[in-house]
């Protein structure tokens, strides 16, 4: 549990980041760039890293959904 503690907070801690300068980008009118940051960027590479440390099954019924820790 420790070991995904550490991963969660390390995945926090890079999608702060991440939007913040998305944020950044947002703000400077620079649509193009946010829009190629989420696709291409770090914003994307700190949603993968998310998705490969928490895992979503589905129980068989699409409505319920129950995460489980990877």
């Amino acid at each position: 549990m420790a070991r995904f503690k550490q991963q969660a907070q390390t995945a926090y801690d890079r999608l702060e980041n991440s939007v913040s300068t998305l944020e950044n980008f947002i703000k400077r009118g620079q649509n193009a760039e946010a829009l190629q940051y989420i696709k291409d960027g770090q914003f994307k590479d700190c949603m993968d890293y998310l998705q490969n440390i928490i895992e979503i099954e589905a129980d068989g019924n699409f409505q319920n959904k129950t995460g489980f820790l990877g």
